[in-house]
């Protein structure tokens, strides 16, 4: 019998080791998780950041041509 009960206590101490490694395990890969969607997030922000940018140069050099072809800059437009 005591054999019996010694046996059952190391299996619930394994049990309870085993519990505890999971429960690790789900906290590391919570925290990679939310690394990985910060990094996403600046990515994005990155992004965005350089698209506004290149629509503001886009909307310029529009701009520009535009009144290159109504002949308005005339000096300045290097296309005439």
């Amino acid at each position: 019998m005591n054999n019996q009960i010694e046996l059952l206590q190391e299996q619930i101490g394994d049990i309870k080791k085993e519990i505890r490694r999971f429960e690790g395990q789900g906290v590391e890969l919570e925290e990679k998780q939310r690394r990985m969607l910060e990094e996403i997030d600046d990515e994005r922000s990155q992004a965005t950041a350089s698209a506004d940018e290149y629509e503001e140069k886009t909307r310029a050099t529009r701009k520009i041509l535009d009144q290159c072809r109504a002949g308005r800059v005339v000096s300045f437009c290097p296309f005439v």
